[in-house]
């Protein structure tokens, strides 16, 4: 199933597919070979004690990311259990800030026995730690041989059928939101706002100044009317009671 949305996505633009002829359906073209390697219905690597053998590619892109998904189809005969015969499947890394240093992102060993055979389907997926920060160089290899060293004529067959090595684009953030406020001001408008502005001044308007005087003027009236009112009504007694 993950294989299957792998072809989808891949199909759609998804995901980026890394390596090149990873189904080796071009024969060995884009891997590099060392022993005795042939290509037979995918690949097929001999190894015995003195001779190991091994397939590689190296990925070099300005938009690699650690985020990926390995798998790989393989079929390993062993004939012997003496010389401990092994299949080894690397991933490794490098990159900035330290272009000399290299990160496993990937390692897995397979012993196997006498006689036996075993077959390896395998999808995983990588999340390496923040140590590259700038990925620049992806080295996949796969290697057959022994852990000893030593005179013999056992070999191993180890059949590869496909490899994959996927990689999940990081999404791009999202785009800034800005906005741009145009604010147009005519001549009409510049004299209103003049205005507006002049108008907040702790100054008293006109209207203002004439309402208090009306105010005060009629004040000044009504109190002048009754002092006459009272002192007229004054005199009027004094008269009556002479």
């Amino acid at each position: 199933m993950l294989l299957a949305i792998i072809a989808l996505r891949s199909a759609q633009g998804g995901y980026v597919e890394l390596l090149v002829n990873g189904s080796f359906t071009n024969g060995l073209a884009g891997w590099n070979v060392k022993g005795q390697v042939y290509a037979e219905g995918g690949v097929l690597i001999y190894a015995s004690p003195r001779l190991p053998g091994s397939i590689s590619q190296t990925i070099e892109r300005s938009d690699l990311s650690l985020d990926l998904i390995l798998s790989y189809q393989m079929r390993f005969i062993y004939h012997s259990h003496v010389y401990t015969p092994f299949v080894k499947v690397d991933v490794t890394a490098r990159g900035s800030p330290r272009v000399d240093d290299i990160v496993s992102l990937y390692s897995r060993t397979y012993y196997g026995g006498s006689g036996t055979e075993q077959s390896y389907d395998i999808t995983v997926n990588l999340k390496a730690d923040s140590q590259i920060l700038v990925p620049e160089r992806i080295t996949i290899t796969i290697e057959s041989g022994y852990e000893n060293r030593l005179p013999g004529a056992i070999q191993t067959q180890l059949y590869i059928r496909r490899v994959s090595l996927v990689m999940i684009p990081t999404p791009p953030p999202p785009p800034p939101i800005t906005a741009t406020v145009t604010i147009t001001i005519t001549e009409t408008e510049a004299a209103v706002v003049t205005h507006t502005i002049r108008q907040r001044t702790p100054v008293m308007s006109i209207e203002r100044m004439y309402l208090l005087l009306l105010m005060t003027a009629l004040v000044v009236g009504v109190t002048a009317s009754a002092v006459v009112y009272l002192y007229s009504r004054r005199r009027s007694t004094v008269r009556c009671s002479k």
